[in-house]
């Protein structure tokens, strides 16, 4: 009975899931501090809310931002498991790539809104996420074209 040997690459996907597992137990440790962090934040100046307005806006916006991180890391756990089940170029990831790409687009919309209404700096997480977009669609683009391909080669006579 042969052995699978453990490639680069496997130790790479365990290491992924592992960085998921702990970024996803982060994420609801921050949730459960909701309050806190926003205290911590609304002693700084505001562009344009103010008082318990900015509070509670912050207050839920954090909230939101935090339910579609801890579904983005679910989706993300999901993807690279496939991956590591060699089920690469499959129609599943280029669909799992769509909706991360449109997690990470409302994440930046929802930081332009914080960053524009109640907290300057989140206009920083709205250029990154913004590019981030960008990214996971040019990756999903290339999944996309390669399952079209072996789509094409598998009916190929």
């Amino acid at each position: 009975m042969s052995r699978k040997v453990e490639t680069h690459e496997d130790v790479s996907i365990v290491l992924t899931k592992i960085s998921l597992i702990v970024l996803f137990i982060a994420s609801i440790a921050l949730l459960c501090s909701g309050s806190w962090v926003v205290d911590l934040i609304v002693v700084h100046p505001s562009p344009f809310f103010e008082g318990s307005t900015r509070f509670w806006v912050l207050l839920i916006s954090g909230y939101v931002l935090g339910l579609i991180a801890l579904i983005c890391l679910a989706h993300l756990y999901i993807l690279v498991s496939r991956i590591g089940k060699n089920q690469v170029f499959i129609s599943q990831n280029v669909h799992s790539l769509r909706i991360l790409g449109w997690e990470v687009a409302l994440v930046a919309l929802i930081s332009l809104f914080m960053g524009v209404t109640a907290y300057l700096p989140m206009l920083l997480i709205t250029v990154a996420c913004s590019l981030l977009t960008l990214i996971i669609r040019v990756i999903r683009n290339a999944f996309g074209k390669a399952v079209e391909l072996q789509d094409e080669v598998d009916y190929t006579i």
